[in-house]
């Protein structure tokens, strides 16, 4: 297996980036620590290759596994991490990918990224690029207008195979009028972006589920203490 994470950020794109530094660093901290889950699972580690991103606190998985139990597995491991709000499981339940296909999607990340360079309309250090079999993945905090330039822009780039926009939208109200697409499009794109109010909403409902967690875990601690504790008075 292969755990590959995207931590790196350039002088120029901090510049322009709409995340705090803070975000930053936490987006370079929750990569590491999801490789490090990943890696110490041995099936997931024998059995997939997961590509690991995460912008904004959202973690987008992406890759092959041989199985839905090790696709699952991998998003209960990375949603327990502090500080991710949303978990985007992409991985595809196929054999692992080979060097040659890789080197063709790092081949087609390059030629986007160029792409969106050469538009002037957007802040191409804004948006963040990632491919697997051809899919690509557009992750970024952008405005509806920034979503459908760089979306027209990307599904022109020669051998792209499908737009998948994982964006979290700036405005707290978006329209659906703002992002609307025609049928021909819907054909080609898949929309699975979100509002910063939905991303709060869902770092809320995970909230309990760690706090049942931690609860769960002090009352063992707690059962084990009071056993331990009755053994001596019976001794």
């Amino acid at each position: 297996m292969s755990v590959v994470t995207s931590a790196g950020t350039t002088g120029a794109s901090i510049i322009h980036d709409r995340r705090t530094a803070g975000t930053i660093i936490d987006d370079q901290i929750i990569e590491l620590k999801a490789f490090n889950e990943l890696r110490m699972d041995s099936d997931l580690w024998n059995q997939s290759h997961i590509d690991i991103t995460s912008f904004n606190n959202i973690v987008l998985l992406s890759g092959e596994a041989q199985n839905d139990s090790l696709r699952n597995r991998a998003t209960e491991l990375v949603k327990r991490i502090p500080k991710v709000r949303m978990v985007h499981n992409e991985i595809a339940i196929v054999a692992p990918s080979s060097a040659l296909s890789r080197s063709g999607d790092a081949w087609i990340t390059g030629k986007v990224k160029t792409s969106l360079i050469a538009n002037k309309d957007i802040d191409p250090t804004r948006i963040k690029v990632v491919t697997e079999r051809g899919i690509v993945y557009l992750m970024g905090l952008v405005t509806p207008g920034e979503a459908k330039i760089s979306t027209d822009i990307v599904r022109r780039v020669g051998g792209v195979q499908r737009v998948i926009k994982l964006f979290e939208y700036v405005q707290s109200d978006v329209e659906k009028s703002d992002i609307k697409e025609s049928e021909s499009d819907a054909n080609v794109d898949e929309d699975k972006s979100v509002s910063s109010i939905d991303t709060e909403r869902e770092m809320k409902e995970m909230a309990p589920d760690r706090n049942s967690r931690e609860e769960e875990q002090a009352e063992k601690k707690q059962t084990m203490v009071d056993t331990n504790k009755d053994r001596e008075r019976g001794e």
